[in-house]
């Protein structure tokens, strides 16, 4: 169908971050926007050619502009005699796609290897990363995409916890902002706080709209406890990333006096985000006394935030949304407040009445080793059968704190009779487990944010580069009281943590040693 003129002039003007990030043809948007309106014209009102060569050659003309994507198709057969098949799908943030394609090819030329890298990158497999590695930094040799490979593997040895990896020559990896950016992840991961602060402080100063920049920096300041510049450092990057989660028919609210009107607070990212930062609304409902606050939730969210601070009208992000006059994200509330310490540390979520416990007087221990089963979770998540060296002993009964197990798991966990998996439907039957537990084991999930919160007494297994939360070093953390930090000595060490948590697990419980 033929496109309109106000289309295709809007076409012409969006040019794709990621071509301007591998420079792939370094085309100049003013020396040759007539070009490319001409390219744009021709692929809006001709349609696709059949020909996978004739495709091919289009698609070379024209895969710098994300836009158009959207009305080039490569078929996965087509990828012998039309390689850009491996860069379609990636122009469009298509990742996984992108490196299926690629890894598809017997041979990668220097583009593809970083396209394929980019796009395992963007999947968070930083298994592949490493295995493909070698062979990468061989491909690119000489190339402009040598330094990005060298990224890539810096950033995979980094979630993969082999610290001492990332950190190798870290100060020689260049001064362009991807350089400076990562050298300041890395610096933070290794515990240089004091290095990694100007990294990403030059990297802002190259461009001070660099999400990334923006982004790191904030888990800098919150890690320092600088909490108020961290989490307004974040909201900038939020904005600058395109997920601030803006409401432009009402206004964004600041801190000015609201009086009686209606303010929405908008909670945001993952879910132990969300309850981390709502030791906030007590400071916001002093600060309103006459306002009418709303709060937008999940829903497995909006029984337990209702119970916990029921002077707010909670409703689920599922559900229409009420009328209000103003909002603001939830990660914005510490700033806006102007807070500048994290007080409660103590209790702020009601976890209600203790889930019914085993007979008799064994220790209960909620357990929780991973997140979500996703590739990324490699970072945080212990292997069940490295965690299970904690069920050596039967004189203490655990219970899991995850609602979902995976087959393999459910099966693992039926070997052992005093690990109790019970039915988890939401946060309000979470928090009855934690309540009933004496203690609660978990890696860094939503469970530690619940347990910290309800004052529950927590052991924390931190992985190795050490989430902002947590601070930098020692066994407390800035935010939970109750929540005791066991940190890697260095690179990733499971077994070591979970040494140490079983040492704990004893003194706290008086049992036994149980590995």
């Amino acid at each position: 169908m033929a496109r309109s003129r106000r289309d295709l002039m809007l076409l012409a003007r969006k040019i794709t971050s990621a071509a301007a990030m591998l420079r792939i043809h370094g085309l100049s948007e003013t020396a040759d926007l007539a070009r490319i309106r001409a390219r744009e014209a021709y692929v809006a009102h001709r349609p696709v050619p059949a020909d996978p060569a004739r495709r091919a050659r289009l698609l070379s003309a024209t895969f710098n502009r994300n836009s158009l994507l959207t009305a080039v198709t490569v078929a996965p057969d087509d990828l012998a005699g039309c390689r850009d098949a491996v860069l379609a799908p990636y122009m469009r943030h298509r990742f996984a796609e992108a490196a299926a394609a690629a890894g598809r090819l017997a041979t990668l030329t220097p583009l593809e290897t970083a396209v394929l890298a980019d796009g395992l990158l963007g999947t968070w497999d930083f298994a592949a990363i490493a295995a493909a590695l070698p062979a990468w930094t061989r491909t690119v040799a000489g190339t402009p995409f040598a330094r990005r490979i060298d990224q890539t593997g810096r950033r995979a040895a980094l979630r993969l916890g082999r610290l001492a990896e990332a950190a190798r020559d870290i100060e020689r990896i260049g001064d362009d902002v991807g350089s400076l950016v990562l050298r300041g992840d890395v610096l933070d991961a290794v515990g240089r706080l004091d290095e990694a602060g100007p990294a990403y402080e030059a990297a802002i100063g190259r461009d001070g709209t660099d999400p990334d920049a923006r982004q790191g920096y904030a888990f800098h300041l919150l890690k320092r406890g600088r909490i108020r510049d961290g989490l307004a450092s974040w909201s900038a990057a939020d904005a600058l990333l395109g997920t601030y989660p803006l409401r432009r028919h009402r206004p964004h609210w600041t801190g000015a006096a609201l009086g009686r009107r209606r303010l929405m607070v908008l909670f945001e990212h993952g879910l132990g985000d969300m309850l981390q930062v709502a030791r906030f609304l007590p400071r916001l409902l002093a600060r309103a006394p006459d306002a009418t606050i709303l709060g937008r939730v999940p829903a497995p969210l909006l029984g337990l935030m209702a119970r916990s601070f029921p002077e707010i009208r909670f409703v689920s992000e599922d559900a229409r949304e009420p009328d209000y006059d103003v909002f603001v994200p939830s990660m914005q509330l510490a700033a806006v407040l102007e807070a500048e310490d994290l007080a409660p540390r103590g209790r702020y979520i009601d976890l209600g009445p203790p889930a019914p416990r085993p007979a008799g007087d064994r220790p209960r221990i909620g357990i929780c080793w991973r997140g979500h089963p996703r590739q990324y979770e490699h970072t945080r998540s212990i292997p069940l059968d490295t965690f299970a060296a904690l069920f050596g002993r039967r004189d203490v009964d655990f219970t899991v704190l995850l609602n979902r197990l995976t087959p393999e798991e459910a099966a693992r966990l039926a070997r052992e009779d005093h690990v109790a998996v019970p039915s988890i439907r939401d946060f309000v039957d979470l928090a009855a487990l934690v309540a009933s537990c004496d203690l609660v084991v978990s890696v860094d999930t939503a469970v530690v944010h619940l347990a910290g919160a309800g004052g529950a007494p927590t052991l924390l297994l931190s992985r190795p580069d050490s989430c902002w939360r947590w601070g930098a070093a020692g066994p407390v953390g800035p935010w939970y009281d109750s929540v005791e930090v066991l940190r890697h000595d260095g690179d990733m060490d499971w077994p070591r943590l979970l040494g140490t948590a079983a040492d704990r697990i004893r003194a706290r419980c008086r049992a036994p040693a149980l590995v």
